[in-house]
């Protein structure tokens, strides 16, 4: 899930890595305590088999992205948010030319490890 990442990455860009460690630590332990309970049917859940795996993966880091956010928008005094938005298209002009080559470079490296994998299978 991308945008847990990406709330994850504001606190530690502003230099703040405690609260990124605890919501991961929770999140993890929430995945920990679902997945046996989504794959197996315990507590009166249904038996999901491996699907319940990544139901457990989906709610646990859904949860943590709520509360990401609301500890992000209500809590963080080292991000501010603008009142009113406008377009600056020099900015994302300048954000393309960032995340342009780094897309490529991940597409890269992505199609070079699926082409690694299918000599590996043969």
């Amino acid at each position: 899930m991308v945008e847990l990442w990406v709330v994850i990455s504001s606190f530690q860009a502003c230099g703040n890595s405690l609260t990124p460690m605890i919501l991961m630590v929770g999140v993890n332990i929430v995945n920990i305590i679902l997945n046996p309970v989504l794959i197996f049917g315990l507590a009166g859940f249904p038996a999901f088999g491996i699907a319940g795996s990544a139901l457990a993966t989906i709610l646990s880091r859904g949860a943590g992205l709520v509360i990401g956010m609301l500890l992000l928008v209500r809590y963080s005094s080292h991000i501010t948010f603008p009142k009113t938005w406008s377009l600056d298209l020099t900015l994302i002009w300048r954000i393309f030319t960032v995340a342009i080559p780094n897309s490529i470079q991940s597409g890269l490296r992505s199609g070079t490890f699926l082409v690694m994998m299918a000599f590996v299978a043969v």
